[in-house]
């Protein structure tokens, strides 16, 4: 063999690893990221392949060195597939190839599968968009995993799995990824999205693989992530309602901490997982005979541009080590809707925010009336500012007789007033004695003096309730009304240049209204009952204006609820004093009572006899005790 021919055949061999090597680097990748250990595998046995072809180059013929070279790359293969092995086991035949994507759709959702783990890659929501009009994805690729431990050193999303592709069932969609193993075990994954709606079934199915997991196997150890995307307009607002929910067997629907990043565990098993934000949520359903034990949850705050949070829970389900076994699992990917939810019947709307904390029982009221009635409202009206308005009527209509209480005694309270400033001057070195009379004097006219206070107080779980329930209403989300494009967040009518402590970087005009109207209502009230003396007389006028900071960045329905509220309790308060209450004449009746024998059994009566006892009990003692020398 002359020199040229050998420079030859070291070309050609240069040529034939160089391609091998080229062809390895710029093959099609999965969307997901390849295993790292494995990558460097390969790195390592393409050089050594290199080695072997160069070294067999020196001195070889034609034919020899065809086979040296052919040799080398088989042995490169099977050094390839020795590291698999020692690796996945008898899953090796599962651990390589190319990754591809499925999509099942419905009316509802658009899901995309990756063959490459057998993961959801993205979750579209078809009738939603995100604040700025873009597609709303509940995940993207990258942001959700759920995997299960299947050796020391892998887990089901490390494999590649075949499919024969999308099924069509009577009612949908059906899509299954198997990976089978060296000893004829089979790992399947069932995926089933029918025509409509926001569940998609899922089942984990282990056929005989009890010769390829570990000994003992009784259960397998998972873990669910997802890195939850923002769909609304203020980051810091969303994340204050994005939350991980579960419920377990011994303390029912719990969950961790919306403001800061939180670790928690759970001796119980549970029937649900939820990563819930402020208007959807992700949720894993184990199967009835299948609940998640041994459980770990963990939320961080993402600094991510476009993301809210990191959710993760670690999980197990029980596993009988042979045989096949099926976990019947569910996912819910949809919107946080009280009644899509609660037909459910697993307490998921227990994740809606409808009173929490010391607000607990205003819930009660959500659920059983105002809920109901704004449903109802829904079915004939689709303008929500509108539903809204007419909500207002109705619950102003039924408080109105409390409400005329509380007026009448206000109204008493200011008849009396002249009465009141006497005793008050005739008693002003001798409170206590002031005190009593005031107490005959309400007593004798059959003025309550609760009567002002209690019927404002039973009117408060409203105003709670109207707090909680707005700005969690998915029905209001990006519904636009007068001026406001979304009365599920802030009406913003000038962005400003700078943020403002205590105020915000916009101006809501339903808040500006809401707190106009409450001052100017204040003022009114003051004149029906006659002003306070001292500093308390201010108080009617600064807190408005205090919960003008507070309410700045609230949702435009609720400011809205709030604004409307104010202007029909002066038109009942206007419609009252003009029709209802004659100062004249309740000042005359409240004569002819005071000539009257007072009722010893009345509450004015009772009640000023107990103050007494207490005020005497009290000057008692005070005396001084005279003690014998």
């Amino acid at each position: 063999m002359d020199r040229n021919n050998v420079i030859g055949l070291v070309l050609i061999a240069f040529i034939l690893v160089g391609y091998s090597i080229y062809t390895f680097n710029t093959a099609p990748k999965p969307s997901l990221k390849p295993i790292t250990e494995q990558t460097q595998t390969n790195d390592a046995l393409d050089t050594n392949a290199v080695d072997t072809a160069l070294a067999s180059i020196d001195g070889a013929t034609d034919s020899s060195l065809t086979n040296a070279i052919d040799s080398a790359l088989v042995n490169a293969d099977s050094l390839k597939a020795t590291e698999l092995v020692k690796r996945f086991g008898s899953f090796a035949t599962a651990a390589s190839g190319e990754a591809d994507t499925l999509v099942l759709e419905n009316e509802n959702l658009r899901i995309v599968l990756s063959t490459y783990g057998a993961n959801i890659e993205s979750i579209e929501l078809k009738n939603f968009k995100t604040y700025d009009q873009k597609p709303l994805f509940l995940s993207n690729p990258g942001d959700q995993k759920l995997k299960f431990d299947l050796g020391n050193s892998f887990n089901t999303a490390d494999l590649y799995y075949t499919t024969n592709g999308i099924e069509t069932i009577a009612d949908g969609q059906k899509v299954v990824l198997s990976a089978t193993t060296a000893n004829g075990g089979k790992l399947q994954h069932v995926f089933t999205l029918l025509s409509k709606g926001f569940l998609l079934d899922y089942n984990l199915v282990l056929d005989n693989l009890g010769k390829d997991l570990p000994r003992n196997t009784n259960y397998l150890f998972g873990t669910w992530s997802r890195n939850v995307p923002q769909a609304e307009k203020k980051k810091d607002l969303e994340n204050g309602k994005t939350k991980l929910f579960y419920k377990d067997d011994i303390d029912g629907v719990e969950g961790l901490s919306e403001s800061e990043d939180e670790a928690k565990t759970s001796d119980g098993n549970a029937s649900w997982i939820s990563y819930s934000q402020a208007f959807f949520n992700t949720t894993l359903i184990a199967g009835a005979d299948n609940q998640f034990d041994d459980l770990k949850f963990s939320s961080t705050l993402l600094k991510r541009e476009g993301y809210l949070k990191e959710l993760s829970a670690s999980i197990s389900v029980p596993h009988n080590g042979t045989g096949t076994q099926t976990y019947n699992l569910q996912y819910y990917l949809g919107p946080n809707s009280y009644q899509t939810l609660k037909k459910m019947d697993i307490d998921l709307e227990e994740t809606i925010n409808l009173g929490v904390g010391i607000f607990a029982w205003v819930a009660i009221f959500n659920k059983w009336i105002i809920i109901p009635i704004f449903n109802f409202l829904e079915g004939f009206i689709s303008n929500y500012g509108i539903i809204i308005l007419i909500l207002t009527l109705i619950i102003k209509v039924v408080l109105f007789p409390l409400t005329y209480k509380s007026y009448l005694s206000q109204a008493k309270m200011k008849v009396l007033k002249p009465e009141l400033d006497e005793l008050k001057e005739k008693y002003k070195d001798d409170q206590a004695k002031f005190t009593q009379e005031q107490m005959k004097l309400w007593g004798k006219a059959g003025v309550n003096p609760l009567g002002g206070c209690l019927p404002t107080l039973l009117q408060m779980p409203i105003l709670v309730a109207m707090y909680s329930f707005f700005p969690s209403s998915i029905e209001l989300r990006q519904e636009k009304f007068l001026w406001a494009d979304d009365l599920s967040t802030y009406d913003s009518i000038w962005n400003l240049p700078f943020d403002i402590p205590f105020y915000g970087d916009h101006v809501s005009l339903f808040t500006l209204l809401m707190t106009i109207t409450s001052i100017i209502y204040a003022v009114s009230n003051a004149r029906l009952t006659g002003q306070q003396e001292g500093p308390l007389k201010y108080m009617p006028y600064i807190f408005p204006i205090m919960l003008l900071g507070i309410f700045n960045s609230f949702p435009a329905a609720l400011t809205y609820y709030y604004f409307l509220a104010n202007v029909i309790s002066y038109l009942q308060q206007w419609i009252i004093r003009q029709f209802f209450i004659d100062e004249a004449k309740l000042h005359q009746q409240m004569q002819d009572k005071k000539a009257k024998p007072e009722n010893p059994n009345s509450f004015g009566n009772r009640f000023r006899k107990a103050m007494e006892q207490a005020q005497n009990a009290q000057a008692e003692q005070k005396k001084p005790i005279n003690k014998k020398k």
